[in-house]
């Protein structure tokens, strides 16, 4: 999902300006006066910014709708979703509905699986069910590797708001590295004291801990260590509504080579919170999204929206206090089954 922000004098000339860059049916995300003293601000100018979205649902729906073939088979059953959709595909938007995913991903799931079926399929359950699994699946970004198979170095930072389980994450990962590699491990604090979390999992598995206050203390440990160990960056808390500490953020750690940043939720955030934290966290930027507390919920309709809505690929999902196990790559099967049941 591209996201930008457009800033102009008047309403009107910033949706101009939105329109032109990301067509004429954007998502706006966010609009707001830039008052004086903003770090957006100009001295002595009146300024509005919107913050907007390229309609990548609404694109992907209208060019699978595009074909005679599709549009045919589901003309026939668009005027009585209910009574006109197969067995298997009406359970789909039954179950898709308790799992809270959201409307329009459950509409362009079930059209798509009609389009695929054809009218000839209408009486195989097992077809149906494996095209709306296969169909699931397709949404859903995966990693091309994970910290397991990835036979280079790697430099992680894990960021997010508080209380998301970061630390724990971290805690996870590191150790599952230290069953499967023999690299050196480095665990990397951000600009306050580590946590005792950190310093007993060192000790457990024979790791390093720093904590660095400066980008250049931080830069000349990944240049040294960087090209031999697996190094994670465990990150302040950060409200996604402080842009203020985002910027700070980035300017720490948007200079290392090769580093690939993870962005910590909580399995149990409503699908709006999660869409709003990716955007403002899109500064630093995103490259993957890790749920943690999974085992807090049975509803995992949102996982699969935010990654379906925002294509960003998922990493990890994590639930558990514990440090040993409970965590793991995320595959399309995996989601699917549990959303799909």
């Amino acid at each position: 999902m591209k996201i930008k922000s457009f800033i102009a004098p008047t309403i009107q000339e910033a949706l101009t300006r939105v329109k032109r860059e990301l067509g004429d049916s954007p998502l706006i995300l966010d609009t707001r006066d830039i008052e004086e003293g903003d770090i957006k601000g100009i001295a002595g100018r009146k300024l509005v910014e919107i913050v907007a979205a390229e309609n990548c649902i609404e694109q992907e729906s209208n060019e699978k709708l595009e074909s005679d073939d599709c549009l045919g088979v589901f003309s026939e059953v668009e005027h009585d979703l209910e009574s006109g959709l197969p067995e298997a595909v009406r359970e789909l938007s039954d179950r898709l509905s308790v799992q809270q995913v959201e409307e329009e991903h459950t509409k362009i799931l079930t059209r798509e699986t009609l389009c695929d079926l054809g009218k000839e399929g209408f009486e195989e359950i097992d077809l149906q069910q494996q095209i709306i699994k296969e169909k699931f699946i397709s949404k859903i970004t995966i990693p091309a590797s994970n910290l397991v198979n990835e036979e280079t170095h790697k430099t992680m930072a894990f960021i997010g708001g508080a209380g998301v389980g970061k630390t724990t994450t971290i805690s996870k990962l590191a150790l599952s590295a230290r069953i499967h590699s023999d690299k050196d491990i480095l665990l990397i604090r951000l600009k306050d004291d580590a946590g005792e979390e950190l310093y007993k999992l060192a000790e457990l598995i024979g790791a390093t801990v720093w904590v660095v206050t400066t980008r250049q203390e931080l830069r000349m440990i990944i240049d040294e260590f960087g090209s031999t160990s697996l190094i994670f960056i465990d990150t302040p808390g950060i409200n996604h509504l402080n842009n203020v500490k985002l910027l700070e953020l980035k300017e720490y750690i948007h200079d290392i080579p090769d580093l690939e940043t993870h962005l910590v939720v909580s399995a149990t955030t409503r699908f709006a919170d999660v869409i709003n934290t990716v955007r403002n966290y899109a500064v630093v930027p995103v490259q993957r999204l890790l749920f943690t507390k999974v085992d807090e919920t049975d509803i995992y309709g949102t996982l699969f929206s935010v990654a379906m809505a925002t294509k960003i690929p998922l990493s990890y999902i994590a639930n558990g206090q514990e440090i040993e196990g409970n965590i793991k790559p995320v595959t399309g099967n995996m989601i699917a089954e549990m959303v799909l049941g």
